[in-house]
């Protein structure tokens, strides 16, 4: 998730957590990629749809977009992982 900057860097130590760092680490490709990719799967998935409108109703549009975008990523991740197909069920979540 970091590796694709869809999430923050902690910055940790002795059990205490600071400010987060490291916006800029990360494939500015691939943020852009799953970015890309979530204006398309709202298109045709509603579930996927549904799940941006849920979260548009508590923050705005573009945060609603960042959460798509980091939920479709770790399904990314899981997809290559497990060596499975993707299954747009998991925004019905």
């Amino acid at each position: 998730m970091s590796f694709a900057r869809l999430v923050k860097g902690t910055n940790s130590s002795a059990g205490k957590q600071y400010k987060p760092t490291g916006s800029k680490i990360g494939n500015p490709h691939l943020k852009w990629a799953f970015s890309e990719a979530i204006t398309l799967l709202k298109r045709e998935s509603p579930d996927a749809k549904a799940f941006a409108e849920r979260i548009e109703k508590q923050h705005n549009k573009a945060r609603a977009n960042t959460l798509l975008a980091v939920k479709l990523g770790r399904a990314v991740y899981w997809m290559l992982t497990r060596k499975t197909a993707f299954d747009s069920s998991i925004f019905a979540k």
